[in-house]
């Protein structure tokens, strides 16, 4: 006959599968509760140098840029410089075919020569007819003295006739008529002479035809003066003409582009080529209107070309423009940068990223920006241990720093904290709201 099972092992078993099963559970219980240690991650503040700076992207300039213009009408003969070769000032850069301005000079100096020619004639024409009316000048003035004295001789006869006259006839030896009469031919004597007298002096002085001859030596004499002249003046401008089939470089520099070739026909005002100075190169930047009061002459500067940007240029603000221009709904100002490439390694229209120095401080404590809070218009740190302190604090100290430059990355701490003063790397945690 069989035994039945026992029950008492069983019920053993699920007493100790209940008891391990709540030690299971407590264990989660605890796990869950535990509490994670928060990482908190610190910097320690240092002494920097920082600077407050303007960046601004500008394009590069020739200070003196010209472009090439003909002076004189012809082919183009040569291009004696080739395109980036700096030449001396006066150098000769090309040369047009001078056989148009020349055939111009020599047409000038005949047409001058005409000129000359017909205006010398007139002018010994005019000579001639001026000795001869003077000749015949001083004719008429031996032929009016000698009347004069006539008339004077007349004069006296008459006044010695008029007193015999009147003498006889107070003695009654002659009619008082014959008197009257002797009175007559005086006064007539009088007339007589004034009038010769008259004539003799218009013949000194205002002698119709010799006025006129002067009048004409004197119109020769300009008209030759002029052709001169004017002759000379056009001769000149021939040659400038002709000395301008030559063209020469304005100043030193680079002929950085020749826009025709050797044959091209040109005229007067013909665009040639551009010439710069590469030797005198400026930065040129559109400072915006609210960055201006912060630029200064002689202003530091620091340059990035995008064609180099691991080496950067020092350079100083050369001149700070009065006059703005819209660019973008933006009123800027231009400012020029002049900047050191003793390598000459920039050309004009290359671009670069400059950065203007406002202000510099050195050995100031540097607290990063990320670490700052701000609060009722004032910067907050956290501080977790000064300086001199052994242990970090379990709490960090909120504490208020006076600003001084305020950079990209840092903010000059003048007073609140110290170098050496460890604070959070994150800010400190905003004050509770009052509710």
């Amino acid at each position: 006959m069989s035994e039945k099972p026992s029950a008492k092992p069983r019920s053993r078993w699920w007493w100790v599968a209940g008891l391990a099963g709540i030690v299971v559970i407590g264990g989660a219980f605890v796990v869950v509760r535990k509490p994670f240690a928060a990482k908190v991650e610190t910097v320690t503040l240092e002494r920097r140098t920082l600077r407050e700076e303007v960046e601004i992207s500008g394009t590069v300039e020739a200070r003196r840029n010209v472009t090439l213009k003909a002076e004189a009408t012809g082919p183009i003969t040569a291009l004696t410089v080739i395109e980036g070769v700096r030449v001396a000032a006066g150098a000769t850069l090309l040369t047009i075919d001078p056989e148009t301005a020349r055939l111009q000079w020599e047409q000038a100096q005949r047409n001058t020569a005409a000129q000359v020619a017909a205006a010398q004639t007139e002018l010994s024409g005019a000579q001639r007819a001026l000795a001869e009316a003077e000749s015949r000048q001083q004719t008429a003035i031996r032929t009016l003295t000698n009347d004069v004295a006539r008339t004077e001789t007349a004069l006296a006869q008459a006044e010695r006739d008029t007193a015999t006259a009147r003498r006889l006839a107070a003695e009654g030896a002659v009619s008082r008529s014959s008197a009257d009469q002797a009175e007559t031919q005086l006064q007539q004597a009088h007339i007589a002479l004034k009038a010769a007298r008259d004539t003799l002096g218009r013949a000194r002085t205002d002698f119709s035809e010799v006025v006129t001859a002067r009048n004409r030596v004197a119109a020769a004499t300009t008209t030759l003066g002029n052709a001169r002249r004017q002759g000379q003046i056009a001769v000149e401008l021939a040659v400038n003409v002709l000395a301008k089939a030559t063209l020469r470089a304005p100043f030193a520099g680079t002929v950085t582009g020749w826009t025709l070739n050797k044959g091209d026909y040109v005229a007067p005002g013909t665009p040639l080529g551009n010439f710069q100075d590469l030797n005198d190169l400026v930065l040129k930047l559109p400072v915006d209107e609210t960055d201006l009061p912060k630029m200064q002459p002689n202003g530091a500067v620091t340059i990035t070309f995008d064609a180099f940007p691991d080496k950067p240029f020092n350079g100083r603000i050369r001149t700070i423009g009065t006059a703005s221009a819209k660019v973008k709904d933006v009123m800027v100002f231009p400012v020029e940068v002049r900047f050191d490439d003793p390598g000459h390694l920039i050309r004009p229209g290359m671009s670069g990223d400059a950065a203007v120095l406002v202000s510099e401080r050195q050995n100031v404590v540097a607290v990063p920006l990320k670490a700052l809070r701000r609060q009722g218009g004032k910067y907050h740190v956290g501080v977790t241990r000064p300086v001199g302190q052994a242990k970090a604090s379990a709490k960090a100290s909120d504490v208020v720093v006076e600003a001084g430059i305020v950079t990209l990355d840092y903010l000059e701490a003048r007073s609140g904290v110290a170098a050496g003063d460890e604070i959070l790397a994150a800010g400190p945690p905003e004050a509770p709201k009052t509710p």
